[in-house]
């Protein structure tokens, strides 16, 4: 938990916000941080696209679900790279450096050489990328072949979005890493030029469904986002308050490494999936201001003449503090 609570300030740029932490909680943090880095080298490690042969997918499905594997590993390796750089901040801090009487076991923690580890992840990350690059390569080929002898109009339309989106991802990785990538594969010779050969050819054959998936799939994934992501405040109903002012911290959330299969909450609640039904009717549903209701009464006076008089109240509901900044709405 305290390891938690250290990596969630690091994450929305609030590291030096916290606390100091004493030298028996470093010595508690960094041995987290060692244990939780090493399992997220290992499930990255251990997923098919890491394996040799090389996978080799029967349909669009199978390649999209290796892809999937492959982004929700990315982002946790971007997750192990930040714990190694706290580890090594905590390492290089003044109070680990006057932790004169820490026990042998905390010594050997604080020793620990997190700049090391953190070229092991970025080795394993270049890797599961260079990896993905040459997934997305196939994938082009494959939907290519769909593109040319499938009349299915779906599986047309994961071919045209997979021409799209891996063909501009493949064009401009090739120009910028030209001669920088380390599979053998990815470095022979007219490797790139076919592969924006295939590209070509694809988008052509593809027509206007290049455009029509890439907008079909980009309002899925924010509508994923809206359902199933979760901010750090309210239940995960909110984003976090350095939402209103930085552009940034409007966009990470977190989000399930598994697909979710809805339940029905009529059936089952009190364990449905998503948790909120509707989203926005659990956020109002915490209110802190004041409001007022007006109504009307009359009285008639000796000339039988009606006026209308204003009675206010103040009615308390529940509310979070810059409730209606916008910005902190998932």
């Amino acid at each position: 938990m305290i390891t938690d609570a250290r990596i969630n300030l690091a994450r929305v740029g609030m590291a030096d916000k916290g606390p100091e932490p004493t030298t028996r909680e470093a010595a508690i943090v960094l041995r987290e941080i060692k244990r939780q880095i090493e399992e997220m080298l290992k499930v990255a490690q251990g997923i098919e696209l890491m394996k040799d042969p090389f996978p080799k997918p029967k349909n669009l499905m199978e390649f999209r679900d290796l892809l999937w594997a492959a982004h929700v590993q990315n982002n946790q390796l971007i997750n192990a790279d930040t714990l190694a750089s706290q580890g090594n901040l905590i390492t290089q801090s003044k109070i680990v450096a006057k932790a004169k009487n820490a026990t042998a076991a905390d010594k050997a923690i604080f020793a620990i050489k997190f700049a090391d580890i953190t070229t092991r992840i970025r080795t394993v990350h270049r890797e599961l990328n260079e990896r993905g690059v040459e997934l997305r390569v196939e994938r082009i080929k494959f939907a290519n072949k769909v593109l040319a002898e499938s009349k299915d109009t779906k599986e047309r339309f994961f071919a045209a979005y997979a021409v799209g989106i891996d063909g501009e991802l493949l064009k401009q990785g090739f120009k910028e890493f030209a001669g920088q990538l380390t599979r053998p594969s990815l470095n022979t010779p007219g490797y790139a030029e076919a592969v924006t050969s295939d590209v070509e050819r694809g988008q052509k054959a593809a027509g206007d469904l290049v455009k029509k998936s890439q907008l079909l799939f980009a309002g899925m994934h924010w509508w994923r986002r809206g359902r199933y992501g979760r901010g750090p405040e309210l239940s995960g109903l909110l984003k976090s308050k350095a939402a209103q002012t930085d552009l940034a911290a409007q966009i990470p959330l977190i989000m399930p490494k598994e697909s979710p299969i809805p339940i029905d909450p009529a059936k089952n609640p009190q364990n449905q999936v998503p948790d909120f039904d509707r989203r926005h009717h659990y956020t109002w549903a915490w209110q802190t201001r004041q409001f007022s209701m007006a109504g009307t009464g009359s009285n008639s006076s000796s000339q039988s003449s009606t006026t209308t008089d204003v009675a206010t109240s103040s009615v308390p509901i529940r509310m979070t503090p810059d409730f209606w900044a916008g910005n902190r709405f998932l």
